[in-house]
C-alpha cells in the first residue's frame, strides 16, 4: 500500500541555488532564502509532491512529481542538494505536458484546455469558455477530457469546440494541477482553477462574501455579467437510448417526477424519507422516476434504469418536475425550463470543512448563477425541517 506523510517548509524567501533540504526526524529546514513563501512537501514511497505559494495574496502552485533523491545526491548524512531534486521534479512535468502534446499531435492546435473537476463545476467551465479562450487569447484551441464517462456530457454543451480523449490518471494531473498554465513546446496548456477547494474554503472561512459560481468566473478573469447558458443539444442517438430505457420500464413519460437522491459534497437524506415522497406523489397519479448511480435495495419498487450523465439530463428536461438533493449533476439542470425544488443539508466533510446547510444554500444555490430562470427553482434548507414537515413542504410544491 502506498505510504504516505507529509513534511512542510514556511519560508520567507527564495532558496538559493546552493541550498540544501535537510531531513531530520521527519523536519524538513532551509538554510537561507529571500522570496518564496511556502514549500510543502510530500513524500509517496518513492515520489516528491512539492507545492510553492508566490507572491502573496495571489497565490499561485505548482505540483510535480519526482524519485525521491537518491543517495548519489546527498551531501551528506541528512541533506540533499535542491537543484537535484529541481531536476527531478521539472522532468516529471515535462513528461506529462509531453504525453498531452503528443497525443494532440493530430490536431492543428495553439492551446489545450484540460477540464478534470466534477460534473457541476465542468458544467460552469463548459458555459464560461468561450470567454475563457477570449481571455486568453487562444486561435485554435483544444479540449482536453480526462474520463470517457464525461465526453457524451461534453457534446451536449461544446461540440463546436475540438476536443481529444486523452487518459491521464490522477498523479500525471497533479504533476501540472496547480499551475492555470503551462508552457511547453510553443503551446499553452491550460488547467482552470486550480486548488479550487482550498481556495474557495480559504475565501469563506475568512468571511468573504462568495459562492461557487462568482468564484469559479473570477478565477477565469471573465468579467463579463450578461453570459448567457446553452442549453443542451440531444443528439438522435442519444434520444432514442434514453427513450427505450424508460420504455422497458413502464414509465409514463408524459406524466412523472424525477428524484435525485445522491450526492457527494451534500449529507444524503434518509430512504424513507424518498420512498414517502415517491409513494405520495404516486396517489396523484403521476409516475416516478429515481437516479441512481447503483443498485440500492432501499429503493426497491420506485422506478428506476440505467442512464448516462447526458441520458439523465435529456429525461429530466420531459420531467413534469425535478426533486433533488443538490448536486454536481442538478447544477447541470439548471437551463432547463421545468420545475426543480432544491433541497439544501450539511456538508459531508470530504475537503478537510463542513459547511452547514444554510451555509451551502448561500454558497452552491443555483440561483447565483445569473443568466438562469429563477421562477422555476425552489430551494429548501432541508436542516431546518423535521423529515415529516420537509416531505409535506415539497409535497406542496408539487402540482
Amino acid at each position: 500500500m502506498l505510504q504516505f506523510r507529509k513534511i512542510r517548509i514556511s519560508l520567507r524567501g527564495k532558496v538559493k541555488k546552493d541550498e540544501k533540504l535537510i531531513f531530520a526526524n521527519g523536519i524538513v529546514k532551509i538554510n537561507r532564502f529571500s522570496k518564496l513563501n511556502l514549500i510543502e512537501l510530500f513524500i509517496f514511497n518513492n515520489l516528491v509532491y512539492r507545492r510553492i505559494n508566490i507572491n502573496g495574496k495571489k497565490i499561485r502552485h505548482f505540483f510535480k512529481f519526482s524519485s525521491v533523491p537518491d543517495e548519489k545526491n546527498k551531501t551528506n548524512s541528512n541533506e540533499y542538494n535542491i537543484d537535484s531534486i529541481e531536476k527531478k521534479l521539472n522532468s516529471y512535468e515535462n513528461k506529462v505536458c509531453s504525453k498531452i502534446i503528443e497525443e494532440l499531435s493530430d490536431i492543428d492546435f495553439d492551446d489545450a484546455y484540460i477540464y478534470k473537476h466534477h460534473i457541476g463545476e465542468i458544467y460552469l467551465y463548459l458555459n464560461l469558455l468561450d470567454e475563457y479562450i477570449k481571455a486568453n487569447g487562444s486561435k485554435k484551441p483544444v479540449v482536453v477530457i480526462n474520463e470517457k464517462r464525461y465526453i457524451d456530457f461534453y457534446l451536449l454543451y461544446g461540440k463546436d469546440r475540438i476536443y481529444r480523449y486523452i487518459d491521464l490518471v490522477p498523479s500525471e494531473l497533479d504533476s501540472i494541477g496547480s499551475s492555470d498554465m503551462v508552457e511547453y513546446e510553443g503551446h499553452r496548456i491550460f488547467n482552470p482553477t486550480p486548488d479550487r477547494f482550498e481556495n474557495f474554503r480559504k475565501l469563506i472561512s475568512s468571511g468573504e462574501d462568495v459562492n461557487f459560481y462568482s468564484y469559479i468566473k473570477s478565477s477565469l478573469h471573465i468579467k463579463n455579467d450578461k453570459i448567457k447558458f446553452k442549453n443542451p443539444e440531444f443528439s438522435n442517438s442519444l434520444v432514442k437510448s434514453a427513450n427505450e430505457k424508460l420504455s422497458n420500464i413502464n414509465l409514463n413519460k408524459d406524466n412523472f417526477v424525477f428524484l435525485f437522491p445522491e450526492a457527494i459534497t451534500a449529507t444524503q437524506l434518509r430512504p424513507i424519507f424518498w420512498k414517502t415522497i415517491a409513494e405520495r406523489i404516486k396517489q396523484k397519479n403521476i409516475d416516478i422516476l429515481i437516479n441512481l448511480t447503483k443498485e440500492d435495495f432501499h429503493y426497491a419498487g420506485i422506478k428506476t434504469t440505467n442512464l448516462s450523465l447526458a441520458e439523465a439530463i435529456y429525461v429530466s428536461s420531459r420531467a413534469k418536475c425535478i426533486i433533488a438533493l443538490i448536486s454536481g449533476l442538478v447544477v447541470s439542470l439548471s437551463t432547463l425550463k421545468i420545475p426543480k425544488i432544491l433541497l439544501y443539508t450539511q456538508q459531508t466533510p470530504t475537503i478537510g470543512y463542513r459547511m452547514s446547510s444554510e451555509e451551502m444554500l448561500k454558497t452552491y444555490s443555483i440561483k447565483n448563477i445569473t443568466p438562469i430562470d429563477y421562477q422555476l427553482i425552489r430551494e429548501i434548507d432541508a436542516d431546518k425541517l423535521s423529515e415529516e414537515d420537509l416531505i409535506e413542504t415539497v409535497l406542496e410544491l408539487v402540482k
